[in-house]
This record gives structure tokens, sequence and C-alpha cells, in this order.
């Protein structure tokens, strides 16, 4: 089954359990609660899960670079997200294929528990029927696919 075909079929069964993308109430709430001075408090972060990304495209920056960095922990994000009490989002996606944190639900469940909605990007290649539904169980909100080309010939030429 070629990579198009995979993420179609995973797509439905992702459906099934789609939230919605942002808690609007909470974000109403937690504007009333700032104090006038602190407008600029971030109440949405992106936050990168990895840099590792199991491509290597060609338009990509990341296929020039040298550089090698744990992935985020669920210690490190809790201690992120202890210091932005008012978050309402966050997207978790980079330079990398969030996919390959192995840690990625866990970071999904934690924040969910905290009430903030989660988006995430992926190239959709390591998605299966496994990992989406632990991406259901895990709470997550939104999550967008990256497709490269408007047919699967241009798609894999790009994928490399």
């Amino acid at each position: 089954m070629n990579f198009i075909s995979k993420v179609m079929n995973n797509l439905s069964l992702l459906r099934k359990g789609w939230k919605a993308p942002l808690n609007k109430a909470k974000m109403k709430k937690n504007m009333k609660l700032l104090p006038d001075y602190a407008s600029n408090i971030p109440m949405e972060v992106d936050i990168e899960p990895t840099i590792r990304c199991n491509f290597r495209c060609e338009m990509c920056q990341t296929t020039t670079w040298d550089r090698k960095a744990d992935d985020l922990s669920l210690d490190k994000f809790q201690v992120i997200l202890q210091q932005l009490p008012f978050l309402n989002l966050i997207k978790l996606q980079g330079m990398g294929e969030p996919l390959l944190n192995e840690q990625l639900f866990s970071l999904i469940k934690f924040a969910s528990s905290r009430d903030i909605a989660v988006k995430m990007v992926t190239n959709g290649s390591l998605l299966n029927k496994n990992r989406a539904e632990k991406l259901l169980d895990s709470g997550i909100n939104q999550l967008m696919i990256s497709v490269d080309g408007a047919t699967a010939e241009t798609h894999n030429a790009i994928r490399k």
C-alpha cells in the first residue's frame, strides 16, 4: 500500500474520535483572569517533541544539519507547562517527525489532562491503526498531515 493510501485509510479512524480544536470556554475564562498588564502572557505555543525525522526531503533545511538532540521528555514537558498556567493550545511540531518521540502520547495525555488543546503536524508515514488509536486515546484535538504533492509520484519524489 502506498503512503497516500495508507494515510487515507487511517484518517477515517481518526475522524471517529475527533474533538473540538479549542476549549473556547476555557480561553474566555483565562482572558478574564489575566490582569490588564499581562496581555502578552502566552496562551498558545509550538513545542518541538523531536528534531529527528525519518525523511530527507529536498526542500527541508534539516537535510544539511549536523545536529543531535534528545527528544522532549515528559519531565521536561511538565516543567514547561507548569510555567505556562494560562495555556490553551499546544502545537506539537517543529523540524522533526513527532511520531518518532516515544513519549509523544504521554505528552499529549498530560496536556489534555490540564485541559489544553493539542494539535500536531505529521508526515503521516508512521501513522498506522495502533498509533491512530493511541493518538485518539491520548486526547489529541487536531491532526494535520503534510502531503508534498497532488499525486503519489510527486509526493514520493520529494520524500526521500
